[in-house]
């Protein structure tokens, strides 16, 4: 059966097509969890976040490169 125009998720503006990977700690699980569940985030936009906030605070702070 042919594919309807139209079916399925619709295309991302900014599609996230790089994985990254890390491993944590039971302790640094359960905080990183507890801040994401507080915060209503998911765990993938609390990194996209956490990510931003640091690099955005090295170049404000003239270190970045």
């Amino acid at each position: 059966m042919p594919r309807r125009e139209g079916a399925g998720r619709p295309k991302l503006d900014d599609p996230k097509s790089n994985k990254v990977s890390m491993r944590l700690s039971e302790e640094e699980l359960k905080r990183f969890e507890a801040y994401a569940k507080r915060h209503g985030l998911s765990k993938a936009d609390t990194l996209r976040r956490a990510v931003d906030e640091l690099i955005s605070k090295d170049e404000t702070d003239g270190k970045g490169t």
